[in-house]
């Protein structure tokens, strides 16, 4: 938090993002390594465990339209036996399942993981962004979005310091969450005082997942936004 002395008006700075490679040399201990699922505990800091996603996995899985390579995770070891998946948990919950259900041997329950040492959130944030490409993972929706940036700044702030937050600084952190998001409309939700940014993403979450429906006068004004097989909101106002 900076202070302008003319003002006295206090301006928020985010800090500044690490490099990917700089994060893949000092932090990245195998590329791929082979891991019991047993050991794997879901650590995702973006989203929790999500049934439908779990569901459509499991069913790839059967269907052979998935090998176990497609399907690399990525960890994070916390302790001698114990691995955070920060990219990847609905993926490790499917084949966990998936393993059960072909009465696989407890021995043979494993997985080829990208393994890192100990990660600060903002180094978890730029890995699985670049990781995303080459994996499975489903984008951030917009209010998903908005809700990680406010993770990093904290919910303890004023209205004047929300504001005083620039439109680049959130859109940069945006990108970095690999989020195909309305960036004005995250701006909106970032600088929104808690109460009102509870309340605003109760509804958009229940819109995006077609608990609230919109009638089809309405539809031309707040259409969906589809990207990569999932509906996020359009309209912001």
């Amino acid at each position: 938090r900076k202070i302008n002395i003319s003002t006295l008006h206090e301006r928020i700075t985010l800090p500044s993002l690490p490099d990917y490679f700089d994060v893949m040399k000092m932090k990245m201990r195998s590329e791929n390594e082979v891991l019991p699922i047993s050991q794997l505990v879901p650590g995702n800091m973006k989203r929790g465990i999500n049934k439908d996603e779990v569901d459509k996995f499991l069913s790839f899985l059967h269907q052979g339209r998935f090998g176990l390579s497609m399907l690399t995770p990525i960890v994070e070891i916390t302790s001698e036996s114990v691995y955070k998946v920060i990219d990847g948990c609905n993926r490790v919950r499917a084949l966990a399942l998936y393993y059960e259900s072909e009465s696989t041997p407890l021995k043979e329950r494993t997985v080829t993981c990208r393994v890192f040492t100990p990660l600060t959130d903002l180094e978890r944030l730029v890995v699985t962004n670049e990781c995303m490409f080459n994996s499975k993972s489903k984008p951030l929706t917009t209010i998903e979005t908005a809700t990680l940036i406010r993770s990093f700044l904290g919910e303890d702030l004023s209205a004047r310091q929300r504001n005083s937050i620039t439109s680049k600084t959130i859109e940069r952190y945006a990108k970095t969450a690999c989020a195909p998001c309305l960036i004005t409309s995250v701006v909106l939700l970032v600088r929104m005082p808690l109460t009102l940014f509870t309340a605003t993403s109760n509804v958009l979450s229940r819109y995006n997942e077609g608990v609230i429906k919109v009638n089809q006068v309405d539809s031309k004004n707040h259409s969906a936004f589809h990207h990569m097989g999932y509906k996020d909101f359009h309209n912001a106002r």
